[in-house]
């Protein structure tokens, strides 16, 4: 029987580049390779999953024999990929379409895209290597991606690809070494070229005279890396594409175990598990990657931290926002993937903020005016709507320090077990009279008050108010929209607790977590 052959696209549509290079691309597949269907797997919540994205494209595709993992992105000549196609199906091995991978400049992108019908621009069934030579930027002699031709059998017993690689990089080495390991793989001679687009993802975020990797970035870095040892380790392979020596793949096994312990500490800061003495075998980590299929992805959050005050106030505020963020960066841990200072103090300032924020590995966004608390604090609601990569936000003003240590994976697993829940504030001592007078802020509040208690990790549940004090909630949250006019937060509140289900929280058993030093006000109204 004739095999049935599909191509699999992981796909998240951008409204722009990517998409018109798509279009492309698939109009001269299915043009070409007419019985070929196509199958694109979107994957467009949080961080692009382009592992997740292959999956869902192959249970889209149904009962199929041979599928062509096929980036959205890239042309090959019709005989290579026929020729791979054909090498799967008889052999049963993963056959690479492919050796150089080769990216085409912008302007020339463009050209072939926009003169599509004009077949001496357009590009031919078979690709001309000196005619490339012409367009080409830049080449890599050995590419592990683009174009791969899977047996069905050695998909099924891998389980697919490993989705717990979120953003990013490292999934394709992941990949060849379980094939290059476990399976053994083919590889058709040849260019894959890639039509150019803008990144859409960077792996870096700006740090204090470096620059600081992604946690995303950071993640995959740390179990692609096992991936890499466990084929040099135990199969005496490598990614090269020749035979290396014992020599050579003991040296990458010490390189690759010492780029790891270079990221220890920044991993563990992020809240990722301790895995200095965990390098697992293939068959484990197959296993692993098996397991988190349907698990719910990993928890990211953004941290947004608030600043802002009238001009005069610039002195004493921008020192309340620097000990802030050093005593965020001592006390903080978490899945922490994007930080943000929202400003409220317009351009006056704005080098002076740029700098403080990037030396805590955050950047500055805000009003290019000021416009005072509710103002600001409405925009900044909409900025989260839009612009905030994590499920959840933790929001803080920048006139606090941390007493304790704050962990936010227990706190994401609250939120997560208790949907009813609005926020998880961090409780600070007393400030206002009736605060003092009752014993402090849980004493003052005009509603009954319980302590959860029935978790390792405790919190007192009330329906009183929400508070601006640093808190963690879903992004969802933003949906509600912050009100304009004065009392802001107060009729905030009364917005949330229309719900008769809604509640909010106070971290821990009713201790203190948070000192503030803003004896200088940012606004007088709120």
């Amino acid at each position: 029987m004739t095999p049935r052959v599909v191509f699999l696209v992981p796909r998240r549509r951008d409204g722009g580049q990517r998409d018109r290079v798509w279009d492309y691309c698939r109009g001269r597949w299915e043009r070409l390779l007419p019985d070929v269907a196509v199958f694109e797997g979107h994957h467009d919540v949080g961080p692009f999953n382009r592992s997740a994205a292959v999956n869902r494209a192959a249970e889209l595709a149904g009962d199929w024999d041979v599928g062509v993992v096929i980036d959205s992105d890239i042309v090959l000549s019709i005989s290579q990929a026929e020729a791979a196609i054909e090498m799967a199906a008889m052999t049963g091995k993963v056959t690479w379409g492919h050796r150089r991978w080769r990216g085409v400049r912008e302007d020339a992108t463009k050209r072939i895209i926009d003169d599509r019908h004009n077949r001496a621009v357009d590009l031919p069934a078979e690709l001309d290597r000196d005619a490339l030579d012409l367009i080409v930027e830049r080449t890599n002699p050995l590419s592990w991606s683009c174009f791969i031709a899977m047996p069905r059998a050695v998909f099924d017993e891998m389980g697919g690809f490993d989705e717990r690689f979120m953003g990013w990089g490292w999934e394709d080495m992941a990949f060849q070494s379980v094939v290059a390991g476990l399976y053994g793989y083919e590889r058709i001679e040849g260019d894959v070229v890639h039509l150019w687009h803008p990144r859409s993802e960077e792996r870096i975020i700006p740090g204090k005279n470096r620059e600081t990797a992604a946690p995303e970035y950071i993640a995959n870095a740390r179990l692609g890396r096992r991936y890499m040892v466990a084929l040099r380790r135990d199969h005496g392979l490598n990614d090269r594409g020749y035979v290396a020596t014992a020599e050579e793949n003991e040296r990458d096994v010490k390189n690759l175990r010492l780029d790891e312990a270079k990221w220890e500490s920044l991993a563990r800061r992020m809240g990722m598990p301790d895995w200095r003495d965990w390098w697992p075998t293939l068959p484990e980590l197959v296993e692993g990657a098996k397991a988190a299929r349907g698990a719910p992805p990993p928890a990211t959050v953004t941290l947004i931290v608030r600043t802002g005050g009238e001009p005069e106030t610039w002195d004493e505020r921008s020192a309340y926002l620097k000990r802030s963020l050093a005593s965020l960066d001592e006390r903080l841990s978490g899945p922490v993937t994007q930080r943000v200072v929202y400003s409220d103090w317009g351009p006056t300032h704005r080098a002076e903020l740029d700098a403080i924020a990037a030396a805590h590995g955050a950047y500055v966004v805000g009003p290019t005016r000021h416009v005072g608390y509710t103002e600001a604090k409405r925009l900044c609601w909409a900025y989260i709507s839009t612009k905030a990569k994590g499920e959840f936000v933790f929001s803080v003003e920048d006139d606090f320090t941390y007493d304790r240590d704050v962990d936010l994976v227990p706190m994401i697993e609250t939120l997560r077990a208790n949907p009813h829940l609005r926020q998880l504030a961090l409780l600070r001592g007393p400030a206002f009279p009736r605060e003092h007078e009752a014993g402090g802020v849980l004493a003052s509040l005009k509603t009954p008050t319980t302590l959860v208690n029935d978790r390792p990790f405790p919190y007192v549940e009330h329906r009183d108010h929400f508070t601006d004090n640093p808190s963690l909630f879903s992004r969802t949250l933003v949906k509600t929209a912050w009100p304009t006019g004065p009392s802001s937060e107060r009729r905030y509140s009364d917005l949330l607790l229309r719900d008769e289900r809604a509640a909010f929280g106070y971290w821990g058993s009713g201790e203190t977590w948070i000192t503030h030093i803003g004896e200088t006000r940012a606004s007088g109204a709120y």
